[in-house]
């Protein structure tokens, strides 16, 4: 994601949604889901300009800050939490977590990920996991979730794409003491930012329904 465009992190990324959700999906329907590999950083102050992953990698890092910060098994974890199912209006999907990440311009191409041959299939990918900071916003995790309902083809019949953005008051920890609820508040940063994706994702559809 190097040399990504910031200011993808300002406005949501939407892809079309036409089909209606079908809570009555078959038993059989999976939910692929892949976490994003590592966390990333967007930061600047008044004395530099936007960088890129500086704020871990770079000759002066962040104290408390690190790729693994949220790490993909706890992604998992969160995102199964939320029975992400019956929000992405697959009640019956069986989750399937897939561990091998997908870079960017895989995540972006529209074909299935997996070669399973189940016959209902859709992917929840976690694309982008960033830490934004800048003097004026404040601190954010910025996620862009993808979603892709395909069922039984090979193209898909439901797609919804977009940024959530969750405001970060301790994370990252200046001190050793604020570990624990810098940690805590990350994972609830990432439940809250695919809270409103899903909620994204309802307007969406709501929206295309009265069109159609």
């Amino acid at each position: 994601m190097r040399g990504f465009a910031l200011a993808a992190l300002a406005a949501p990324l939407l892809l079309a949604s036409p089909a209606e959700a079908d809570d009555g999906a078959p038993a059989s329907c999976e939910l692929h889901i892949w976490a994003a590999p590592a966390l990333r950083t967007v930061t600047q102050s008044a004395l530099w300009n936007q960088t890129v992953d500086q704020a871990i990698h770079g000759p002066h890092p962040v104290p408390g800050l690190s790729a693994q910060a949220l790490p993909p098994e706890e992604q998992f974890a969160v995102l199964e939490a939320a029975d992400p199912g019956a929000g992405l209006g697959i009640a019956s999907a069986h989750v399937v977590r897939n561990g091998q990440p997908l870079d960017e311009h895989a995540s972006a191409s529209p074909v299935r990920h997996d070669p399973s041959t189940t016959y209902c299939y859709a992917e929840l990918i976690v694309s982008h996991l960033v830490y934004a900071s800048d003097p004026l916003a404040g601190r954010s995790l910025n996620i862009l979730f993808q979603f892709r309902d395909f069922r039984t083809g090979a193209t898909p019949a439901r797609s919804f794409s977009t940024w959530s953005h969750r405001p970060l008051a301790i994370f990252p920890a200046k001190a050793e003491a604020d570990s624990a609820a810098a940690s805590a508040e990350i994972k609830t940063a990432f439940g809250q930012g695919f809270a409103d994706f899903i909620a994204n994702l309802a307007k969406a559809e709501a929206k295309a329904r009265k069109k159609s």
